[in-house]
């Protein structure tokens, strides 16, 4: 009995032994995993060729030349260093300035821009595999808050830049939990539009979550105003207008869900450069225009039988009505936050935290914007309007015939 027990144990680890086999060669074969002699595993990223260059902004690769050892043609005999055939294989490998320097590697060979190299897939050698080091190679860090951070990330597959935001451990919080559930369920259903980020995919690994999105290559409104406060300089009225159109259009498709955003200010509005196909009788050409969406959907609430607010959200752009428990059109809140969004925008903040001068906004008293047509000034001053209910919807701000006739282009919906 004992010797049938050995020996089933024994066919038990063979069987298990050739499965891993043929699993690992079948990674191998459809480009996910590449094991040198070493036994270091080292992942791919598959060069897309309709992806720009400038999209994925890799400062240098490098091309170095690797001795690969022909596994078959070794002798179970011999040693196990020993070469018995040798062919030379080129490896591409991605190197960044911020974590490696050109100059310090001896096995460099030659550099040359990324657009230049005609490879299918560049090799990236790295650490434990979870989904995230699987399937993305991460460029950068491009932004972090209370509940997480974001990174600019290529997809080793199809090889396009996206932004996943990862979440701080959520066993450490129950309102965590909950904050991240709610951001992923609002962007499964509100995504699918222009005027919003648009989201791929979400998971769970290492008790984090992933949340993969459409990477935002102008970044957001924040620091566009950052930016004019350094150099002194403002917006123009026809870009301010394509700013509120956007962002009217994106909170009209929410609300038209029954849902409210409540957290609309500009570290939560994107922009990103989109080529618009411009047709003329001989050609069919494309111009960049700059697209304005509403991200971070971690407040979205439904509109419907409200009775509390888990969070507020910033308090420089809540309405008053919030701190009264007034729940009874959450829409109109989102309105008072983007009138705050676009007072600032054109140059009106920074605004405050709490004082006077709050107490004041929340009167719908603000100063006026002396650079702005009357059109802007009425606009926000309704938009802050004391009273929810004299505040215009989305839908009447998208029908103010000055802010369509400033830019034609932003027309279409």
């Amino acid at each position: 009995m004992a010797c049938v027990n050995a020996l089933c144990c024994r066919l038990k680890k063979f069987f298990l032994a050739k499965k891993a086999q043929q699993t690992k060669r079948n990674d191998c074969a459809h480009g996910k995993i590449e094991e040198s002699v070493t036994g270091v595993v080292a992942l791919t990223v598959n060069v897309n060729p309709f992806v720009p260059a400038d999209d994925l902004d890799i400062s240098w690769v490098k091309i170095e030349k690797e001795e690969i050892v022909n596994e078959e043609s070794k002798s179970r005999s011999g040693s196990r260093n020993k070469k018995k055939h040798v062919t030379p294989k080129i490896r591409k490998a991605l190197c960044f300035s911020s974590t490696e320097s050109a100059a310090d590697d001896s096995s460099l060979t030659s550099c040359l821009s990324f657009s230049q190299s005609s490879t299918k897939s560049i090799k990236i050698r790295i650490g434990p595999a979870t989904r995230y080091h699987r399937e993305f190679q991460e460029l950068e860090l491009i932004g972090s808050g209370e509940f997480g951070t974001v990174f600019r990330c290529v997809n080793r597959v199809d090889g396009c830049v996206y932004a996943i935001k990862r979440s701080r451990p959520l066993s450490r919080s129950k309102f965590a939990q909950r904050r991240v559930s709610n951001e992923v369920h609002a962007n499964a259903v509100l995504s699918n539009y222009k005027h919003v980020v648009r989201y791929y995919s979400a998971w769970i690994e290492n008790d984090c979550m992933s949340i993969q999105q459409e990477y935002c290559d102008g970044g957001d409104l924040a620091g566009v105003i950052a930016t004019m406060n350094t150099e002194k300089t403002t917006l123009t009225e026809n870009k301010i207008c394509r700013m509120i159109l956007h962002v009217a259009k994106g909170l009209r498709y929410i609300h038209g869900f029954k849902l409210a955003h409540l957290d609309i200010k500009p570290e939560n509005i994107f922009l990103s450069t989109q080529r618009v196909l411009v047709s003329s009788k001989n050609s069919d050409d494309y111009i960049e225009e700059v697209v304005y969406k509403i991200g971070d959907l971690g407040h979205v609430t439904s509109i419907a039988n409200v009775q509390e607010l888990e969070d507020e959200g910033d308090c420089r752009y809540l309405a008053k009505e919030i701190l009264r428990e007034d729940y009874s059109d959450l829409t109109k809140a989102d309105i008072f936050s983007l009138g705050l969004t676009i007072f600032e925008a054109c140059g009106g903040g920074p605004l405050p935290k709490n004082g006077p001068k709050w107490q004041e906004i929340r009167e719908g008293k603000l100063d006026r914007l002396a650079a702005y047509s009357d059109d802007i000034n009425e606009l926000v001053m309704s938009m802050i309007h004391a009273e929810p209910k004299k505040r215009p919807s989305a839908s009447n701000v998208l029908r103010r015939d000055f802010l369509l006739n400033a830019f034609d282009a932003v027309k279409q919906v």
